[in-house]
């Protein structure tokens, strides 16, 4: 099914309440619009896959962030947003943290990984993306951009990724050696001093963990096997400061630093909880985008297989 929609007429741009009757002038005056999100209201509430699609036509690429930030508002629940680049990407993300500015915490952008061999990852992208994959396990509203080369790419499984997450409490019989190992196995790396996400410090009876999901290191303080208390600390100064009360731990292996065996072919769409709505932005750019991803990576193929044929030749 197809909704032919256009575009509502420009508004005051004079600040956050023009972005706000911007948002509220597409839903209560556009009839297709306000049609479109009573079926998509229905179809949401079908158990299981459900049928039909929605295209929009005739609006420019400049309307369509206030088109999703009133879609989200009307919807609420999470919504993901494929776009055909990164560049198109980070533009939706910008404009979206204009017209949702009250609740951009619910906002997430997806890189896409340098899957080339010895690429180094940002720690602040990886934490990016596993926070993110978190929120999306827990139901957890949002609007997700993200270019078609990041959906692309293999996540870990979601089983796994439930099975090893997991959340530390003060007064939690955790284990003082069960705990590091845990933390090992999760692909985080020991270090002397904390100093970014994704490392932990050991000394005495405290570890210092910068977990994958926190905004700030915390310390762990053991008494025998038992958690006394968290706190979390400034990097720069390594002093304690507030109290916290629990404290989430996700996994912080990835596909490009771990054993492909932990990895299946799972997506990003594997992450969405069922009621999730999918927009494409430019589905036929889209397109020729992921044909074109194809074909660099057959020519990749091709290069490395004619490298490994010159090397036994040499070898023989």
């Amino acid at each position: 099914m197809t909704a032919h929609l256009t575009a509502a007429s420009p508004v005051d741009s004079a600040g956050g309440d023009a972005s706000k009757n911007l948002v509220a002038k597409l839903t209560e005056s556009n009839r297709a619009f306000a049609s479109t999100l009573e079926r998509l209201k229905s179809l949401r509430r079908i158990a299981g896959k459900k049928p039909g699609g929605y295209a929009l036509h005739e609006t420019i690429a400049a309307a369509r962030p206030a088109l999703l930030a009133a879609l989200h508002g009307e919807l609420g629940g999470c919504l993901l947003v494929v776009l055909p680049t990164p560049d198109a990407a980070e533009r939706s993300f910008a404009d979206l943290l204009y017209y949702l500015e009250d609740c951009s915490e619910r906002i997430a952008l997806v890189r896409s990984r340098d899957e080339a061999v010895g690429a180094i990852e940002s720690p602040s992208e990886r934490s990016a993306r596993m926070t993110l994959l978190a929120d999306l396990a827990d139901g957890a509203p949002r609007i997700v951009l993200a270019p078609i080369a990041a959906v692309r790419q293999r996540l870990m499984s979601r089983s796994r990724f439930d099975e090893l997450r997991f959340t530390l409490r003060p007064g939690d019989e955790a284990g003082w050696e069960r705990l590091q190992r845990r933390l090992f196995d999760l692909g985080y790396v020991r270090c002397d001093v904390v100093s970014a996400v994704g490392e932990y410090a050991v000394r005495g009876g405290i570890i210092d963990l910068f977990a994958a999901t926190a905004d700030s290191p915390v310390r762990i303080e053991f008494f025998g096997d038992a958690i006394e208390s968290l706190r979390a600390f400034s990097i720069e100064s390594q002093r304690s400061t507030t109290a916290i009360d629990r404290l989430a731990i996700t996994p912080w292996e990835d596909p490009a630093t771990q054993n492909a065996q932990n990895f299946g072919s799972e997506t990003i769409f594997d992450y969405l909880p069922s009621d999730a709505t999918v927009v494409l932005e430019e589905p036929s750019t889209i397109a020729a985008v992921a044909n074109a991803l194809d074909e660099e990576r057959n020519r990749e193929r091709h290069t490395l297989l004619a490298d490994e044929d010159a090397g036994e030749a040499l070898r023989a």
